[in-house]
């Protein structure tokens, strides 16, 4: 089946997109190849089927490949333009700021974050295909001072393998599925990127800090006391002490929450950790005749079983309990 092609080289390995061609520009001596095997190709400008380029005679292509090139030379010429030119190559990526003010009591405190990085400024030298080591990377961005380098990967159908992701080299994948694709490159130079078709490896995304007090993050903060009570507060992240928050209790539960959560959104995460923790729930909260609602037990017809700052536990010693 004839490939319709969207792009080729022309004699001076220039990129051509065959929908800015016209049948009066061309002249005889023009001639177009194909970007991954340098086959020559004919451009087909007909206004029925639309523009394309065909290979010439007998020849065959491979789509694959194809896209594989094309992306390849895309990012490659962009950045060296951008290099010649001194514009900017954008990277942008996520940064995740964890908190470890409340590392104590298990809780990780994260927020995310986006970064905008220029290429440009680190990296002054780019390969296509040079040898590094055990591994020959697509394109290969590198710092000629200090040898600093990124890894560029095309996928079309092979994505990276584990042992060149372990190898620890910084690695930035683009998946390339059609033609279009191409515009996943452009756009991350200027610093729009399609998470979807981009992978990071070995990239240190995450940022360690700690607030020193000056947290606004809400906790939903639960304890069960020695009496079998149960005490739940939301506070503040900058209104815990991480060495006193549970002390004297028997256990203690912390979940991040936000002000658009409800009491009661906390209070079935806690009736979650009992069922995964014991076998029978230590609270009226776990049980099938308590209306967390209107905190009110069905069976006994009662109430104030719970509210919520104070859980009654009564559940410990009632025989109904299911």
């Amino acid at each position: 089946m004839e490939i319709k092609y969207r792009f080729a080289l022309d004699k001076n390995d220039n990129l051509i997109d065959v929908s800015e061609l016209s049948r009066s520009e061309l002249s005889k001596g023009d001639k177009f190849y194909s970007i991954d095997f340098h086959n020559e190709l004919i451009p087909k400008l007909g206004d029925v089927v639309t523009k394309h380029f065909a290979h010439k005679g007998d020849s065959e292509g491979n789509y694959e490949s194809y896209l594989h090139a094309l992306a390849k030379k895309v990012f490659a010429d962009e950045y060296q333009r951008c290099l010649n030119e001194k514009q900017p190559f954008f990277f942008k990526y996520k940064i995740e700021n964890k908190c470890m003010k409340l590392n104590k009591l298990g809780v990780a405190c994260i927020d995310e974050d986006y970064k905008l990085f220029d290429l440009t400024t680190k990296f002054d030298q780019l390969f296509i295909e040079k040898r590094d080591g055990h591994f020959i990377p697509d394109v290969m961005l590198y710092n000629s001072d200090k040898g600093d380098k990124i890894y560029i990967e095309i996928a079309v159908t092979h994505f990276c393998e584990d042992d060149k992701i372990n190898s620890g080299n910084r690695i930035i994948e683009f998946s390339i599925q059609k033609e279009d694709d191409i515009n996943t490159i452009l756009d991350f130079r200027e610093g729009k990127v399609n998470f979807n078709n981009i992978k990071y490896y070995n990239f240190k995304t995450i940022k360690e800090y700690n607030c020193q007090g000056n947290c606004g993050n809400k906790f939903a903060c639960i304890s069960v006391n020695q009496d079998d009570t149960i005490h739940y507060e939301r506070l503040k992240g900058s209104e815990i002490d991480v060495n006193t928050l549970f002390q004297g209790s028997k256990r203690g539960y912390i979940t991040k929450t936000s002000s658009i959560t409800s009491e009661t959104d906390d209070m079935l995460k806690f009736i979650n950790i009992i069922n995964t923790t014991y076998k029978k729930p230590i609270t009226c909260l776990n049980c099938d005749n308590y209306n967390l609602e209107s905190n009110f037990c069905k069976l006994h017809f009662e109430k104030n079983y719970a509210t919520p700052n104070h859980i009654n536990t009564n559940a410990i010693g009632c025989k109904d309990l299911h």
